[in-house]
């Protein structure tokens, strides 16, 4: 199988067949597609059951679609299709097809046992007769020697006594032949060097037709007995017996049913419901007559023309209401799904008609700051080889680690960090990025701020640790304890990371961020007594209680005594008043199972997301427990349902108030929330308006985590990723099905681009801003308003005219204003995004017979192939054009072709549209298409080029012969073991003597990967992928196992390639495949990118991220994909669907 074959089926099987799809066009399948497999749907497809074993059917052609599976058996076409039928006969073919193979295995071993016994006869005979021989030949040597003795002749009677030595020497070895097969006659078609298997007698699997061993090893026959064939043949025996059992079943019950219609005809009942009918007939007539007559009585006079004014105003009411009822319609069906969301969202929100008035707010409150977590952690200069979670951070290096196992992932987290030097260092650090803000943090604070910015007749009291800082930052309108104010604010750094940034070898699969603190107040026995002694002492409607978890990292005698001093006033509270805890993130089971039991009982309402959820359920066995960690940002829906179901039961409240271990219980409500959906529940008739809570509380979390003010939130800054259907329970099959008009199970957007706006807010004392914020809260604001400050955008001017003059010297001149050191990244903001081009070159595997037949036709293409023939000694173009298929296919041939296709069809493309060469800004090529890549970025020359592909080429084949190797898709996942998984398998290799080679080659898209190494290895994975949680997808049709370590013997030689061509500088930027990045400006640093990209990863995911990075608002450069195949364009469509709406595929 060629490359290109390989890469076509690896992207069929991670996209589907319809990955070429045009955006836009319908691909949603029904179960009488053509191409959705009916086997599977019925049951299960025989194809999956015999891989790679003799009786191997080869991979489905049609697919496997799990969501048709699950809702066929309720579905109305159960009956209707007759899949079960077509199943039926699918399987009785190979049953008859395994019966003759087993009726054939049996005749064969029958003669092969009459011809062992026939051979072996003939085979003694004649060695009987050479023994004959060599007797009456030795008799005659021992008289000749006997009178040669007897003459005196002793030379030649010496002779004939070797002689007959050696006749004796050769009728023994007869002798010993003989006697070996009169003991065990030898096989006739078993091959000679099985000489263990010689002496044993053969039989025939009644199961599968395998041959067998008579009274083999029971390790052996536990294998066959378990092995694919056996199992799978058994399995369709089953499937047949069942099959034919329900069917017979159903046809008798249809017969039944069938027959008795038809007595119920013929017999006495159908004359009564045929009296019946004529009956019902006899009525209808008569009221239809009735009708007849009021119309021709009435009718003439409801016409008459005296009556014109009624006619008119009937008219007239009845045509806007049919308009209004179409218009309406039409609108619906013409909004996109994001606006009719936006629709949905404000039919549903409705303000509550009694409003509270007053709200207690505790207590933990602190200062954020913001800061790149990716840059951040690369200042650190740590090293992180893996990322392992830590329960506390002792040091800088445990930061790292476990920032990188939560960012690998995707989740948020928050960890306490105990070494106060450390967290310094991290301030300090954090705070010289240029991109550094402050922000109120601490839950408590958040949502007091929250609560007089959106309700200003709500009366809010803040208790918790207030600094300089803080007490700027806070709303003007909230309320502030005087008794817990503080001199030096307490600090969180917040490590924000977005989807697709790249660390180290990771790249974060979904936006989110990391919290550290090493915080003094937050949870002080002062903070939390003067918290209760507010609620005294204000008298408020609402109770509102976070920071709980900052409790965890406290000695375990002070936390127990402070949770039992929360439950003990908790009791003391007024049963009417409601108290909603906001939980934060745990780590420490034993902590978090006080707060399970002696804290969430005795509060009425819970706010919880997927990671404290799942936490929660794991240490107190609850359903789903393995779900913790969280292993892909979020959970499924049903999964969720049940969690919180078993919450609300386990330690809700008892409304029969009828189980004495429940007394004093509150907990009634529970608002679930994460990135991708919330949901609230809840028990009793104490809660009203939930579904519009429900509904706000997703609208503005999506709009906080992108940071969108309310009135700039537009829903073509969004695009909604949903799945067409949740399932809410897994038992019965309910499910959600996603209507963009109905949104009461309501839905997180996903905000791509946030428009920037600051908010304003009644004239405020500058004495303040003075006092509590530095300049670089202020100077962010204005320039880069990712956060926001209370007050009017003249004072935040005003107060950086006033300060700049003694801050903005030099050193903060290259903080805040300062050019970036110089690499090998061009900026061409002088051109508008849109007119940006992208171009992408694809490498070995796009190949085909007949490529580039068009591109001749233009001069400058035709020099390109010209230019080609002649560095490699053969003609190029007739390669591409003729073949054969198979020498296109060798990697001698085939990257030289597909790197001069690429560049022709970019010269072919340049002289079509001028525009392209001229607006160039990015280009970037998949393995050996890096070289063409180089060619449009003008860094080096297409001889050069096409020289160093050659040697690249002939290397790479030389170390593929070293070792038997291949490569592997997979499919990975936040839970993936992958790394250990690799570890194990090389390990495995090293105990064979083989090369350990097992290693990533691919980074392809999100979740995906290939990996080549040896063939044990790679049947190791395989085996083992339950194991470390990782899916085999496809084994690719490679000779070696390229972009590993196999083949490091060919950076040598790459290397002195590269060191006979001249490089210049890149009129473009061009993107590495060894680094993800744009190519430094250092010659040597290319040569080596270049050398040793051979033996290292194709981080083509990095790639496209950076590239997708390049968009502005909802502005994209032009993509075009030029040369064979449409394999990156594919890839382009999994990072972003508005990217892949400008691509373009050219190639003549």
């Amino acid at each position: 199988m060629s490359a290109r074959d390989a890469m076509a089926a690896m992207l069929d099987e991670l996209m589907g067949p319809k990955r070429n799809v045009e955006l836009g066009e319908d691909t949603k399948v029904t179960f009488d597609d053509p191409d959705i497999c009916p086997y599977y749907l019925a049951g299960f497809c025989p194809h999956d059951m015999f891989v790679n074993t003799k009786a191997d059917l080869g991979a489905c052609p049609l697919v496997h679609d799990d969501n048709l599976r699950r809702m066929y058996p309720t579905s109305p076409e159960f009956e209707k299709l007759g899949f079960e039928r077509k199943l039926l006969r699918f399987l009785l073919e190979l049953e008859e097809d395994n019966m003759r193979r087993i009726k054939k295995n049996k005749d064969k071993l029958s003669g092969m046992d009459d011809q062992g016994r026939k051979k072996n006869e003939e085979e003694k005979q004649k060695i009987e007769k050479e023994m004959e021989e060599y007797e009456e030949q030795l008799k005659q040597v021992i008289l000749d020697a006997e009178e040669a003795g007897n003459r005196g002749n002793v030379t030649k009677c010496q002779e004939l006594v070797e002689k007959s030595e050696e006749l004796k020497y050769l009728k023994n070895q007869l002798a010993e032949k003989l006697e070996q097969l009169n003991a065990a006659p030898l096989h006739p078609m078993v091959p000679p060097m099985m000489e263990e298997l010689q002496m044993k007698p053969m039989e025939v699997c009644e199961v599968c037709g395998s041959m067998l061993i008579v009274n083999d090893a029971a390790n052996r026959v536990e294998e066959h007995l378990t092995g694919k064939m056996h199992t799978g043949y058994q399995r369709i025996r089953q499937a047949i017996d069942e099959l034919k059992e329900r069917l017979k079943k159903k046809d008798e019950a249809e017969a039944h049913i069938r027959e008795e219609r038809r007595k119920e005809r013929r017999g006495g009942d159908g004359d009564r419901e045929r009296r019946r009918s004529r009956s019902r007939d006899r009525d209808r007539k008569r009221r239809v007559r009735k009708l007849i007559m009021f119309v021709e009585s009435w009718m003439p006079q409801i016409f008459s023309r005296k009556h014109r004014l009624l006619h008119l105003s009937v008219l007239f009411f009845m045509l806007p209401f049919w308009y209004s009822a179409y218009n309406e319609q039409f609108r619906m069906a013409s909004y996109s799904v994001e606006k009719a969301m936006f629709m949905a969202w404000e039919r549903a929100i409705v303000k509550p008609g009694a409003m509270f008035k007053r709200a207690v707010v505790g207590f933990n409150c602190n200062v954020d700051l913001i800061v790149n977590g990716v840059k951040v952690i690369e200042s650190l200069n740590t090293s992180i080889s893996d990322g392992k979670d830590h329960e506390s951070l002792v040091n800088l290096n445990d930061l790292s680690s476990t920032f990188a196992h939560f960012f690998k992932r995707g989740a948020a987290a928050e960890r306490y960090m105990s070494s106060e030097d450390d967290f310094n260092v991290l301030v300090r650090e954090a705070e010289s990025s240029s991109r550094a803000h402050h922000h109120i943090g601490g839950n408590a604070a958040l949502m007091a701020d929250r609560i007089a910015a959106n309700f200003p007749r709500t009366e809010v009291y803040l208790v918790g640790p207030i600094g300089p800082r803080s007490q700027a930052l806070l709303h003007p309108a909230v309320k502030r304890a005087n008794s817990t104010r503080i001199v030096k604010d307490e600090l969180h750094v917040i490590l924000e990371y977005k989807q697709g940034e790249i660390l180290g070898d990771w790249v974060a699969p979904s936006s989110s961020r990391f919290i550290t603190s090493h915080d003094h107040f937050s949870g002080s026995m002062v903070v939390v007594e003067m918290f209760f002694k507010a609620i005294t002492q204000f008298k408020p409607d609402l109770v509102i209680i976070t920071g709980v978890h900052l409790l965890e990292f406290q000695s375990k005698e002070m936390r127990q005594e402070k949770v039992r001093m929360i439950k003990r006033n908790l009791l003391q509270v007024n049963p009417k008043l409601p108290i909603h805890l906001e939980l934060g993130s745990l780590a420490d089971s034993m902590f978090a199972a006080d707060v399970l039991s002696k804290i969430i009982p005795y509060v009425d309402s819970l706010g919880i997301n997927e990671q404290e959820l799942t936490f929660l359920s794991h240490i107190a066995n609850g359903p789903y427990m393995e779900e913790h960690p969280v292993q892909a940002g979020t959970v499924h829906v049903y999964k969720v349902v049940e969690m919180l179901h078993w919450l609300l039961k386990t330690y809700g409240k008892d409304p029969t108030n009828s189980k004495p271990a429940k007394t004093g219980y509150r907990l009634s409500r529970i608002h679930f929330h994460c990135l991708t959906f919330h949901i609230m529940v809840s028990t009793g008739t104490d809660w009203s308006n939930l579904a519009a809570g429900l509904a706000a509380g997703a609208r503005i979390s999506g709009r906080l985590s992108c940071n969108i003010n309310a009135n700039t939130l537009d829903s073509e800054l969004l695009e909604i990723r949903t799945a067409a259907s949740f399932v809410l329970d897994k038992t019965t099959m309910r499910a959600y099905q996603f209507e963009a008009h109905k949104q009461l199970p309501s839905k997180v957007s996903i905000v791509q681009n946030s428009a920037r706006s600051i908010r304003k807010r009644p004239p405020i004392s500058s004495n303040i801003l003075d006092e509590g914020v530095t300049f670089a809260d202020v100077h962010n604001v204005v320039l880069a308003p990712t956060t926001k400050l209370p007050y009017p955008e003249k004072e935040l001017l005003k107060h950086i005219d006033k300060t700049s003059k003694d801050l903005l010297k030099d050193k903060n001149k290259m903080k805040y204003g300062g050019k970036k050191k110089s690499s090998g990244k061009i900026d061409f903001m002088h051109i508008p995004i849109e007119e940006h081009v992208v171009v992408l070159f694809p490498g070995q595997g796009a190949q085909f017979v007949g490529m580039g037949k068009k591109l001749i036709e233009i001069p400058a293409a035709k020099r390109v192939f010209e230019q080609a023939s002649e560095v490699l000694g053969y003609d190029m173009y007739k390669l591409c054009q003729e073949g054969p298929d198979l020498k296109l296919q060798q990697t001698l041939y085939c990257q030289p072709a597909v790197v001069t296709c690429s560049v022709a069809a970019f010269e072919a493309l340049k002289e079509i549209d001028p525009s392209v060469g001229e607006n160039l800004t990015d280009t970037a090529g998949f393995s050996v298409g890096e070289y063409s890549a180089l060619v449009a970025g003008e860094m080096l020359s297409f001889e050069d080029a096409i020289k160093v592909v050659k040697a690249r080429a002939e290397a790479m084949h030389e170390c593929g012969q070293l070792i038997k190797s291949g490569m592997l898709t997979v499919r990975v996942k936040a839970a993936s073991k992958i790394e250990r998984a690799m570890a194990d398998a090389r390990k495995k290799a090293i105990e064979k003597g083989e090369l350990d080679v097992c290693e990533i080659a691919n980074y392809l898209y999100c979740g995906v990967r290939v990996i080549g190494g040896s063939e044990t290895c790679l049947r190791f994975l395989e085996q083992n992928q339950e194991k470390y949680f990782i899916q085999a997808m496809k084994r690719l049709h490679v000779s070696a196992a390229f972009h590993t370590k196999q083949m490091q013997p060919a950076v040598e030689k790459v290397m002195l390639a590269l060191g006979k061509v001249d490089l210049q500088r890149a009129t473009c930027n061009v993107y590495s495949n060894y680094t993800g990045h744009i190519f430094a400006a250092k010659k040597a640093e290319v040569r080596g990118a270049l050398a040793k990209q051979v033996s290292a990863p194709v981080k083509w995911e990095q790639i496209q991220q950076l590239l997708y990075r390049k968009h502005q608002d909802e502005l994209f450069p032009r993509f075009y994909e030029v040369g064979p195949g449409r394999q990156l364009g594919s890839m382009l469509l999994q990072t972003s669907k508005k990217a892949y709406k400008n691509y373009n595929h050219f190639f003549e």
